[in-house]
């Protein structure tokens, strides 16, 4: 049920990257079929019941957030802002993203930028610096380190297979 909770979070993502007419119905329509997954794959009890009530609660607390990281990947994101645009401390919304989101906030932002840099390896003839740069890299090294770990290849290798 996790790999296909995951699978749905993709199509939330395709949905919100691609923006097309209907879009917010189809995440809205995604997002209440994770949430009756979920509590199909829970007991019927009032502390389960609790829980999925804490991950929607969850997730509402950090959709802002979410948001402006899908938005503005290419730039610096740090914890400390995130944290006060949802009015969370640092620590508890870490906490609250890792749950939510299956992964930490840096792999989050990491996959999105490395999302992106695929995206313009496939499309541009830019060179592998430039696209380093405009997908919020700052450093070549950490970028190739990085796109590696994601995709198993390096940035050059992806560029020839496409």
């Amino acid at each position: 049920m996790v790999e296909y909770i995951a699978t749905i979070f993709y199509e939330l993502e395709h949905e919100w990257e691609q923006k097309q007419m209907g879009y917010q119905l189809v995440i809205k329509a995604l997002l209440l079929k994770i949430l009756a997954l979920l509590y199909r794959g829970f007991a019927l009890e009032k502390e389960t019941s609790q829980k999925v009530l804490k991950f929607q609660m969850d997730y509402n607390r950090i959709m802002e957030a979410i948001a402006y990281i899908d938005k503005n990947y290419c730039q610096p994101i740090d914890l400390k802002s995130l944290s006060e645009l949802t009015h969370l401390s640092p620590n508890y919304f870490s906490s609250i993203f890792n749950n939510v989101m299956s992964a930490s906030l840096s792999d989050y932002v990491n996959k999105k930028r490395v999302d992106h840099a695929c995206r313009l390896l496939r499309t541009t003839k830019m060179n592998i610096c430039e696209i380093a740069l405009k997908s919020g890299f700052n450093d070549i090294s950490h970028f190739n380190k990085v796109f590696k770990k994601v995709t198993k290849v390096s940035p050059k290798q992806y560029r020839e297979q496409k």
